[in-house]
């Protein structure tokens, strides 16, 4: 086999940055968002006014804003998302910029890589404190770390819920707010890796008519 003839490209370094179309392109993580399961609170009563129901994280209170990614944050005494500069052993100054979640740290969105997973967490209850847990999906994007049952991300976003069957009340209000499917769930057991007799707000509906 004759190898085809090498062309001539012009030097490949050094080169300026500056002239990429974008130089400050960052290279994903990952091609496809890391789909993770997590639990959330839900404030049993339906707030007034026609104000949509807001999910939000059991450990810190955070607010999942309706339709828009969860972007993570990190308040700890030396930032991850602020530039730290170090001396090289040469003596030259580097900055660096760890970026969210930092690898050192704990900040970034939390979500296990499996419903069992989940479960065996505890979040196989219903309510919990005049709340109502409600478990789901997410998509994992921006700077996500793999973590040995779990993941931690930059961005987070809920791509599926599962709302328990006594608080149906708020699996429509949900699935509006948040623009994702609703799942009504009788009990929290695995079936395929999701729970056990899994119906949409939408069947429930249809199953109440037809009685």
């Amino acid at each position: 086999m004759t190898l085809p003839p090498k062309k001539n490209v012009g030097p490949l370094l050094p080169f300026d940055p500056g002239k990429l179309p974008d130089p400050d392109f960052v290279i994903p993580d990952y091609t496809e968002p890391m789909v993770g399961w997590r639990g959330w609170g839900v404030h049993e009563d339906l707030p007034p006014f026609g104000v949509p129901p807001k999910l939000f994280s059991l450990s810190w209170g955070y607010y999942w804003t309706p339709r828009k990614r969860a972007e993570a944050d990190c308040n700890r005494p030396y930032p991850c998302n602020k530039p730290v500069t170090k001396k090289g052993h040469n003596g030259t100054v580097v900055t660096t910029l760890i970026g969210i979640p930092g690898e050192p740290c704990s900040c970034g969105f939390y979500s296990a890589k499996t419903f069992e997973r989940l479960v065996h967490m505890g979040y196989n209850r219903y309510s919990d404190n005049g709340t109502v847990v409600v478990i789901g999906k997410v998509a994992n994007t921006g700077k996500v770390i793999e973590c040995e049952t779990g993941w931690r991300a930059q961005y987070s976003y809920p791509i599926k819920l599962y709302v328990p069957l006594e608080a149906s009340r708020l699996a429509g209000p949900l699935e509006e707010a948040y623009g994702i499917p609703v799942v009504l769930r009788d009990v929290l057991e695995i079936l395929d890796g999701e729970p056990r007799r899994p119906r949409t707000y939408k069947q429930i509906l249809a199953q109440k008519g037809r009685r």
